[in-house]
C-alpha cells in the first residue's frame, strides 16, 4: 500500500462545509450526479471502460459496483437461505467526530463523504447498529473488495493447515512444483508466502507507472490492449530479490497471494470459488451475488477480484466477530482466529519500511494475509483494500465495521488516518 499524490485534477479547493475546518481536498460528488454511463450509449467523455475503470477516478465512482459489466467473472455460490442480519441501530453514531490527518474535526457525515464511501456498516456483538450507504450503493449491490479479499485466501489456507491438508513449513513447490523454477517462489515456505516475508522483485507502487504492479494487472485487462499472459504464466515469470532472505522482511506483493491460492486449491482439489461458496457462504448464510474478476483463461484474481455486497461482507464479519461461529455451527476454527490475533512478525514488518501513516505508531504487523494490530485499547484484524475497501474486526470490544469506497486514490495516509481515526471514535462510541 504505498503512497500517492494528490493529483491536482481530482482537487476542488472550496469552502468548507458543516463540520469542516480546511478546504475540501477533493470533488466528491457521486457518479449520478457526474451522469457516468447514463445514456445509450452514454456520452463519449460520460463512458467508463476497461482502461480507465479499474483506478481511474472519477470513472471508480461507478465502476467499483458495476465490475462484471467490464471483465468476466465467475460466481460465489451463495447459501440456499440468507441468514438475517439481527438490527439495532443506534442513532448516537451519527454524532461522533472523526479527526483528519493533520488533526482538525469532522462530523461523522462529513468523514463519511470526503472518504468517498460508498458503504459503512458498523456491528456490535452482532448487531447491525448503524448503516448507511452513498453514491447509489444498496445493501445488495456488489462491490469490489480489492485487497480484502488476500484476507479470504489466508483465511482458507490457515483452515486447511487446521485440517491437515497444509503444512505451513513445506515449500510452495511440494503444492505448486511448477514453482521450482529457479525463480520468485523456488525455495519459498507457504507460511512465508502467507506473511508476504518471501523475498519477491516485485515493486507496488501504483504511482509509478513502471512498478510491477501495472504488468500484473495487465493479465486481468487493464492498460494497453495487447497479449496477456495467463495469471500461471504469469507467477512463473517472476524473479526473486537477492538482496533479501525469504522470511527475514515483510514485503506486500499482490501476485504472492496468487501463488498461495493456486497451492490452497492444488492441496484440497477445490477451486477458489467452491471452497469460498462451501466453507464460508454457505454456513454464514450469504445471499449474494457476489463473484470474483477472472483472467482471459478463467484463473481468479484472487489478490484483489472479490465482488461482494455490502450486506454479506457484514454477515463475514460477524462471524468472525463471533469467534467463528453463526449459531450452532463453528464455520472457522477457534483456534485459526485465535492464530490471526496473535498477530506475525513486528521486527519483519518493521524491517520492511512499508508502514505508511499510522501503521507508523508500532504494534502492527501482517499475518497470513490480514493486517494486525496489537495496540493496547486497539486490538484487531483487518481486511484492506486499496481505494478504501475494509472489514475491521475488534473482538475483545465486540465491534466489526465494513467499509466500501471509491477513493480517488489507491492508498494515502489521508485517508489511511482519516478511516483508521473514524472506527476508533465508532469503537469509543460503542464501548
Amino acid at each position: 500500500m504505498s503512497r500517492a499524490v494528490f493529483p491536482q485534477s481530482l482537487r476542488r479547493m472550496r469552502g468548507g462545509g458543516v463540520g469542516m475546518t480546511q478546504s475540501e481536498p477533493f470533488d466528491t460528488s457521486t457518479h449520478e450526479e457526474m451522469g457516468l454511463m447514463q445514456g445509450f450509449p452514454p456520452p463519449p467523455d460520460k463512458r467508463v471502460t476497461q482502461a480507465d475503470g479499474f483506478f481511474a477516478a472519477p470513472q471508480n465512482r461507478w465502476a467499483y459496483q458495476n465490475m462484471r459489466s467490464l471483465w468476466p467473472s465467475r460466481e460465489i455460490a451463495p447459501g440456499s437461505t440468507p441468514r438475517a442480519l439481527p438490527r439495532k441501530i443506534d442513532p448516537g453514531l451519527s454524532r461522533i467526530e472523526v479527526a483528519r490527518e493533520d488533526g482538525s474535526k469532522a462530523d461523522f457525515a462529513t468523514y463519511l463523504r470526503q472518504s468517498f464511501t460508498d458503504s459503512f456498516t458498523v456491528i456490535k456483538d452482532g448487531a447491525v447498529v448503524h448503516q448507511t450507504m452513498m453514491n447509489g450503493m444498496t445493501p445488495h449491490q456488489p462491490h469490489i473488495m480489492f485487497s480484502c479479499t488476500k484476507s479470504f485466501v489466508g483465511l482458507l489456507t490457515l483452515m486447511a493447515v487446521e485440517q491437515g491438508q497444509m503444512d505451513e513449513a513445506a515449500l510452495l513447490s511440494a503444492y505448486v512444483p511448477e514453482g521450482a523454477n529457479g525463480g520468485a517462489f523456488d525455495g519459498v515456505t507457504l507460511g512465508q508466502a502467507l506473511d508476504m516475508t518471501n523475498a519477491v522483485d516485485y515493486d507496488e507502487d501504483y504511482a509509478n507507472p513502471q512498478a510491477s504492479i501495472h504488468d500484473y494487472l495487465h493479465v486481468f485487462g487493464t492498460g494497453q490492449p495487447g497479449p496477456r499472459p495467463g495469471l500461471c504464466d504469469y507467477l512463473l515469470s517472476l524473479g526473486a530479490e537477492t538482496s533479501r532472505a525469504h522470511g527475514a522482511e515483510f514485503h506486500y506483493a499482490t501476485p504472492v497471494t496468487d501463488m498461495v491460492a493456486w497451492a490452497l486449491s492444488r492441496a484440497t482439489g477445490q477451486s477458489f470459488t467452491d471452497l469460498m461458496s462451501g466453507q464460508l457462504w454457505q454456513p454464514c448464510g450469504m445471499a449474494g451475488p457476489d463473484y470474483i474478476l477472472v483472467d482471459g483463461q478463467g484463473a481468479p484474481f484472487t489478490g484483489g477480484g472479490l465482488n461482494a455486497t455490502a450486506d454479506d461482507m457484514t454477515r463475514f464479519a460477524a462471524m468472525i466477530l463471533a469467534g467463528g461461529r453463526v449459531g450452532n455451527t463453528q464455520v472457522v476454527p477457534e483456534a485459526v482466529i485465535a492464530e490471526l490475533e496473535a498477530g506475525g512478525s513486528e521486527a519483519a514488518f518493521e524491517a520492511g519500511g512499508e508502514a505508511t501513516g499510522r501503521m507508523q505508531e508500532g504494534g502492527w504487523s501482517y499475518r497470513a494475509q490480514w493486517w494486525v494490530r496489537r495496540q493496547a485499547g486497539h486490538e484487531a484484524i483487518l481486511a484492506i483494500g486499496v481505494h478504501g475497501q475494509y472489514i475491521y474486526v475488534d473482538r475483545p470490544r465486540g465491534v466489526a465495521i465494513v467499509k466500501q469506497s471509491s477513493q480517488p486514490l489507491s492508498s494515502d495516509p489521508y485517508f489511511s488516518t482519516y478511516n483508521l481515526n473514524a472506527f476508533d471514535a465508532v469503537v469509543e462510541r460503542l464501548s
